[in-house]
């Protein structure tokens, strides 16, 4: 019941905030103080407030690693509101949650144990969470400018979650563990999605692209209550 009730909030809001914004920016005599713009800045957080607060109160018990995940998804609450004031205020405050969502899993596995056969998959995952990485900075490199250093610690701080996520899915041995490491993918998405709107070129229908695999990723990661029972 209550995963039914959190779906309907959770998607409801989402598809009006993404509609709202979509015509905003389709809608060629919007302006920034339009009621629409508020409504949807209003909007824009909560899903990702239900999503910490889903996994508060449905977290099987007080374990460190629901008690970080529920702070990360917080901080995520945070930037999509500072993002909205300032890009590199967002960008700090979501480099905030990966950090803490990525302490979340590496703490867990180290609870758990590393399991030997897990050694080899992990090396080949590195080697391509990695290349991501370098081969993504190198897309974004000629048009940074001030925003070098900014984009290289955060792209550094989201590929150690995504490389974390796996780390703890295969630690845990549990199949539908790849639901969060799908959420991080999608976070992954996104973030690149914004990145080459904000420092590349424009993107066609980009609050479905950046909005919709944003907000399809804090729901994955919000499942990891389900998931997950430590």
């Amino acid at each position: 019941m209550w995963l039914v009730l959190y779906f309907a909030a959770f998607w409801g809001l989402t598809s009006v905030f993404i509609l709202i914004r979509s015509l905003q920016k389709e809608g060629a005599a919007q302006t920034s103080t339009t009621k629409s713009t508020i409504v949807s800045g209003i909007i824009k957080p909560l899903p990702a407030g239900l999503a910490a607060l889903f996994v508060f109160l449905l977290r099987p018990s007080d374990s460190p690693f629901y008690l970080l995940m529920v702070s990360g998804l917080a901080f995520c609450l945070l930037g999509d509101i500072g993002i909205d004031v300032r890009l590199l205020l967002g960008l700090v405050l979501f480099l905030f949650a990966q950090a803490i969502l990525t302490v979340a899993f590496v703490s867990q596995s180290l609870v758990l144990g590393i399991n030997l056969v897990a050694i080899i998959p992990l090396g080949v995952l590195f080697v391509g969470v990695l290349a991501y990485f370098v081969l993504f900075m190198r897309y974004l490199s000629p048009s940074l400018g001030k925003y070098r250093v900014p984009v290289f610690i955060y792209a550094s701080m989201i590929s150690a979650m995504l490389y974390a996520s796996l780390l703890l899915w295969l630690t845990a041995g549990t199949f539908l563990g790849i639901l969060v490491v799908a959420g991080v993918i999608f976070f992954v998405t996104s973030d690149s999605l914004l990145g080459i709107r904000e420092f590349h070129h424009k993107l066609s229908t980009p609050v479905i692209k950046v909005s919709g695999t944003y907000y399809l990723a804090i729901f994955l990661l919000s499942l990891s209550v389900l998931v997950y029972q430590f």
